[in-house]
Order: C-alpha cells, then sequence, then structure tokens
C-alpha cells in the first residue's frame, strides 16, 4: 500500500488538504482531481455530486494504490471578492473579506462569521455546522474571526433558505487571518 509521500504534492480539491490515503480517495474521471471521503460527502449532499473543478458528476471512489499510479492534479480555486461571489455558486473559490459579525444558531451549536452586515439569511457567510466547529477551533476560534480580514478555501453554495454561504468543515480551509 502507498503511503502519503507517494501522492507528495495532490491536495484535496475541496478543502486544500494535504492527500492522505487513510481518509478514503475519490478522482474525477474528467479532471483528475482528488477528493477525501469526507469532501466527497460534502460533496453529494450540497453540489450534486459535482466535481468543483470542472463540474463533473463522475467521481470515483479509488485505492490509494490506483491513485499512485494514475496520478492527478490539484485544483487551483479563482480568487474571488465580496462583488464577485455570486458569479461563483458551486465552486470552490478562494474568498477574502472582512468579517463583520459571528452569528450563533438557534439551537447554538452552528455558527456564521458574515462577511456583510446582514442577517444570516441574507448576507454571504462562512459557516461553521456543529461537527465541524471543534475540528476548526472550537467557538472561541470562530468569535475571533471578528472584525479581521479573513482567507478562506471553500465552497460556494446558494442554499435556497439561507442565500450564498461556504461551509467550513476543517481548519486547513482557513488560509489566513489578519
Amino acid at each position: 500500500m502507498p503511503n502519503a509521500k507517494e501522492l507528495e504534492g495532490l491536495r484535496d480539491a475541496f478543502t486544500g488538504e494535504s492527500l492522505n490515503p487513510s481518509k478514503g480517495l475519490y478522482r474525477c474521471t474528467k479532471c483528475r482531481v482528488y477528493y477525501h471521503a469526507a469532501s466527497f460527502s460534502v460533496l453529494v449532499s450540497e453540489n450534486s455530486s459535482q466535481c468543483v473543478s470542472c463540474g463533473s458528476p463522475n467521481l470515483v471512489g479509488v485505492s490509494s494504490e490506483s491513485a499512485r499510479q494514475q496520478g492527478g492534479v490539484n485544483y487551483d480555486p479563482t480568487v474571488v471578492t465580496l462583488a464577485n461571489v455570486h458569479l461563483h455558486a458551486g465552486r470552490v473559490v478562494t474568498f477574502e473579506g472582512y468579517a463583520h459579525q459571528v452569528h450563533q444558531s438557534r439551537r447554538q451549536k452552528d455558527y456564521a462569521v458574515m462577511f456583510e452586515n446582514a442577517t444570516w439569511t441574507k448576507g454571504f457567510k462562512l459557516v461553521f455546522f456543529r461537527g465541524s466547529v471543534h475540528r476548526v477551533g472550537g467557538p472561541a476560534f470562530i468569535y475571533s474571526l471578528r472584525g479581521r480580514s479573513v482567507r478562506v478555501r471553500g465552497l460556494i453554495i446558494d442554499h435556497s433558505r439561507f442565500g450564498l454561504e461556504i461551509l467550513v468543515s476543517e481548519r486547513s480551509m482557513i488560509l489566513s487571518v489578519r
């Protein structure tokens, strides 16, 4: 079985995290980018099972041996701002913006970092669901983003009820905080 070093340099197209075969691997048969199993699950539930790089629905599970033999490419996301974020729904991008507020959900387990002075349902935001809160650094880290410029890599979702958002599931998705 190959180790992570044999896949050196390849990253999960969704999170940007270095590929780790022990996390399960999926590959786009069209553009050859890879995803960990957790990222694939998000794509199934939030992006109609489509590749964030090319939009193809042809994502297949692969063994680490197959990944090593077939190789792959990295996805380099487009950099977007608040002015053009709406044009990139369904794509993984790099977004940078000023975090005006942090809101906690009514059930007090989910958080939203707001990039616009708007309600949770109206403004563009990062969303941290309860299952990812501790993986990203906990509530204290999320609240520390308020009043700072945040650079994040993530899938822009145009949710029918909550509007434009990026779901943050891993700390590696937060690229910088200034």
